[in-house]
């Protein structure tokens, strides 16, 4: 079960109350349509750079309540509140090195 919990946050991000924010009949993890964008390493840069602070998070364009920042996963983008999805982002964004700049960034220090 472990497992299926890590292949399913990869491609589908955090399980709401035991359910697939896809559903069953729709889940790409339980369906095997497992298409990624993103390597692990990526989309760990990606959520780095995402709550670094050095610009604005990428958001859910629809209106709910809730946490509208959206998380990279594999397959994308997703926000954990709706069913929106983005399949991009910046190129500079995926790199640790972009990562590391932006850490320093904040705390004043010169990229060097």
């Amino acid at each position: 079960m472990a497992k299926d919990r890590e292949v399913h946050m990869t491609h589908c991000g955090p399980l709401n109350d035991g359910v697939c924010k896809y559903g069953d009949e729709d889940c790409p993890a339980l369906s095997g349509d497992t298409k990624n964008l993103w390597t692990h390493e990526q989309v760990d840069n990606l959520n780095e750079y995402q709550v670094a602070g050095v610009m604005h998070p990428f958001t859910c364009g629809n209106e709910h309540p809730g946490d509208k920042e959206l998380v990279a996963t594999v397959r994308g983008w997703i926000c954990t509140g709706c069913d929106w999805t983005q399949d991009w982002a910046h190129p500079f964004m995926i790199s640790g090195a972009a990562v590391e700049a932006a850490r320093k960034a904040m705390k004043g220090e010169p990229d060097a």
